[in-house]
Formats: C-alpha cells, sequence, structure tokens
C-alpha cells in the first residue's frame, strides 16, 4: 500500500476523460476520477481481509472509511497530474510513503496512532488539506494556458431533461412532462420532488425519520451497503447504552447538515406492485450538503447518494434478501477489471441515486446511472452515463427498465474566464 488508502467506502457516479472535452475534464473529472474508481491499491483491498492496524482501524469506522476516499481521491489527481514528471512523481510518492511511515511512529498517549481513530482522523485531514494545497497548484497552472472554467448552477429552479428511451409510452412521456414541470430545490441527483401537477401522478407521503428513530437502524443499514454484513456494529461500543445519546447527537447533527436523512412512506407503498404494501425506507446520506460545492473538493457538487431498501416488518433491519430481489443490481456485485469475481460483498443498487413515483396505480422507482454502468453493466465508458437517469417497474418477479433521460447540465454563465 502507497498511501493511496485502505479501503473503498461506496462507489459514487464518475466520468469517462477519453470522450469529454478537456474544458469539461479539467473542471469536472479530475477532481473525481480517482475518487470514484481508486487506485489499484484501494480498489483491490477488501476489509474483510483487513490484517494492518491502520486498516483494521479504518475499516472499523465510517468517517474513516470517508477520510480514506478522499485521500485516495486527491493523491490519485496528483499522480494524474505528474504522470509525465518522472521526477516529481518520484518524489510525491516517496512523500506519501513518508507520510504513512509516520503515522507509525506517531503515538496518541500510549496508544499507536494507527490504532486510534481520533489520532488518524486529525492526521488524515491535514494530510488531505496539504494534498489538496498542491492539486490545486497543479490546476491553476493547467488552467492558465487560457481554458475556461464552467459551474454547475446549484440554486433553485426548473431542469431540463430529454427522453432518449420509451418515447411514446404512456408513463416515459409523462414522467419527462412531471421533470421538466418540477421546481427543484437541489439539484436532480439529490431528489426528485413530489409533484402532483401532470394528471396520472398520486402524491407520496414521505415521514422524515428523527434522529432517535434513525439511531437503532444507522449501523445496520450503512453496514449492509458497505460491507454486505448489516450486523457488524451490533456488539461495538458504539451500540452500548451509555453511548446511545452521544449517537444520536451526532446524528442530529447530519440532520441538520442535511448530510444525513431517512425517510418512509405513509402509507406504505407496494413497491413491487404485488398488491402488498412494503415496509420501505429511503436512506440518504452525502459528505456534505448533497448538491453543494466545497471548491477545497474541486467545483462538482456533492453527489451522495440516495438508496431504497426493503426493511423488516420491525423496521429495525434491513430485508436483505427482499432489498437484493427487488433494488440490487442484475449482475450482483462491483465487477473486477478481470471480470472474475467481485471487488467485495458491498450491496450494488441499480443506481445510488433513487427515487420512487406512482402512476396510474402502478409504482415505479428512477434513478441516476454510476460510472459501474447501465441496468445491463454496459456504457461504463460512456461520459454522459452520470447525467443518464433510468426509470423501471418492478412486476410479476421481475425488474424491467421502461424509460430513460438525460439531465441537461445547467451552467453558471457569470464563471468563465
Amino acid at each position: 500500500m502507497e498511501g493511496e488508502g485502505v479501503k473503498i467506502r461506496y462507489v459514487h457516479r464518475s466520468y469517462n476523460s477519453q470522450a469529454m472535452c478537456w474544458e469539461f475534464l479539467l473542471v469536472f473529472i479530475m477532481p473525481l476520477i480517482f475518487w470514484v474508481v481508486p487506485p489499484v491499491f484501494a480498489a483491490s483491498f477488501d476489509c474483510s481481509k483487513a490484517a494492518t492496524e491502520m486498516e483494521k482501524t479504518v475499516c472499523s469506522d465510517s468517517k474513516l472509511s470517508a477520510l480514506d476516499e478522499d485521500l485516495t481521491k486527491v493523491y490519485g489527481e496528483i499522480k494524474k497530474h505528474l504522470k509525465d514528471e518522472e521526477n516529481l512523481l518520484k518524489e510525491f510518492t516517496k512523500s506519501q510513503r513518508e507520510w504513512l511511515a509516520g503515522l507509525k511512529q506517531k503515538k496518541d498517549g500510549n496508544i499507536a496512532c494507527t490504532a486510534s481513530k481520533e489520532c488518524l482522523t486529525i492526521s488524515y485531514q491535514k494530510r488531505i488539506k496539504e494534498l489538496q494545497t498542491k492539486r490545486d497548484l497543479l490546476l491553476k497552472k493547467a488552467s492558465s494556458a487560457g481554458e475556461k472554467i464552467r459551474r454547475i448552477r446549484t440554486g433553485p429552479g426548473y431542469q431540463k431533461f430529454i427522453l432518449t428511451k420509451g418515447k411514446g409510452v404512456e408513463v416515459c412521456e409523462a414522467y419527462l412532462n412531471r421533470l421538466n414541470k418540477t421546481w427543484f430545490e437541489k439539484l436532480p441527483f439529490c431528489d426528485r420532488p413530489e409533484n402532483t401537477d401532470v394528471p396520472g401522478f398520486e402524491k407520496l407521503n414521505r415521514v422524515a425519520l428523527t434522529a432517535e428513530e434513525i439511531y437503532p437502524i444507522e449501523y445496520r443499514i450503512r453496514d449492509f451497503i458497505y460491507t454486505g454484513n448489516q450486523y457488524i456494529h451490533d456488539k461495538s461500543d458504539e451500540m452500548r447504552p451509555e453511548n446511545k445519546e452521544k449517537v444520536i447527537f451526532f446524528i442530529k447533527q447530519g440532520l441538520e447538515l442535511q448530510s444525513l436523512g431517512a425517510y418512509r412512506y405513509d402509507p406504505r407503498i407496494d413497491f413491487d406492485n404485488d398488491q402488498k404494501p412494503d415496509n420501505l425506507l429511503v436512506w440518504k446520506e452525502s459528505r456534505f450538503s448533497c448538491g453543494s460545492i466545497h471548491e477545497e473538493y474541486g467545483l462538482f457538487p456533492e453527489l451522495g447518494m440516495i438508496i431504497a431498501l426493503i426493511l423488516e416488518p420491525d423496521s429495525l433491519s434491513v430485508d436483505e434478501k427482499k432489498t437484493k430481489t427487488l433494488i440490487g443490481h442484475p449482475i450482483g456485485g462491483y465487477p473486477k477489471p478481470d471480470g472474475k469475481g467481485f471487488f467485495d460483498n458491498r450491496f450494488r443498487p441499480v443506481g445510488d441515486s433513487m427515487g420512487i413515483f406512482r402512476f396510474k396505480g402502478a409504482t415505479y422507482f428512477d434513478t441516476f446511472f454510476d460510472t459501474w454502468g447501465d441496468f445491463e453493466g454496459k456504457r461504463r465508458k460512456d461520459p454522459n452515463i452520470w447525467r443518464t437517469l433510468g426509470a423501471f417497474k418492478r412486476e410479476k418477479g421481475q425488474t424491467k427498465q421502461v424509460c430513460e433521460y438525460v439531465w441537461e447540465i445547467p451552467y453558471e454563465q457569470e464563471n468563465q474566464k
């Protein structure tokens, strides 16, 4: 491990640089490509096989995992910039190895830093900031030739979608009309709001969960999504009764910052159109408020994730079989480059920006695709796959895609150089 990171926490959308113009590559692709698909060391690491003390510590904490992703991302960006400057690249990779070696020597009281979540968190944050500064200097140098820098408009407004599959199909045409008539408070991959202005659509009643309601299922949901085993944290310190208030406090912070959220439907929805209501929960999570821009992390809006899950009747755990059957990607996982098996046991949904709607008595769900491809696992190199929205219907034991749309990116005109 050369310092790129030690764990993939989740796979988000990314982009294929080869088919893009340099302007888009510079501003959006380079700040994200290595975050989404980390370099080989991180990508091949399986937390179930964590061997070193540091690997085990990072794998045991979702926040450290997120920081590890950030470090992987910015480290990869810099290596990409320096690929044609051999000496500078060697110096940079050497400095990263030295940073890692320093962590092994560092202490947090009587505990090694590599075994301390607090020490690793501080060390990661400091190192990420150092690398971001270096990356930004390289970006400024690259943009000095006069390329235009374009920013996505992130404020409230109407959005524009184009129907690319399903033309003439009633639900597809109606949903296109609804998308284009909806007022979005945030960018579309953050949420597709309820809207019954177009005839045929039902009003679905979303009920947000409180911090107290999220507490008993938070770790089970995250562990199911990130590791495939929802019971990892059941006996952890976080779930001890004496730590309950502390955990709830942090959940409340996430709710206030809009980096965490969950809602159910009341009344419940028949998700798979079998005439039986399902115990459905929609889980929302991001580093920052979805759609916001933090320039220290690049100029692309925060993507986050929105995943629908089926819960057990007591709502205290994920119904894994039903969730995988109804919402899981048909391929089953994230395939390795050689095509032999998957990276690990993480749950792979059809997409990680899901929404649900009902039209003329039937339930549909939609999602933006990620760079792992579309519903068939194809188009992994399509530069527009991240802004491609598919609509699906689960019926008679099968999930079928019925519509597809492309979102037109709204740019801010004044931010061109």
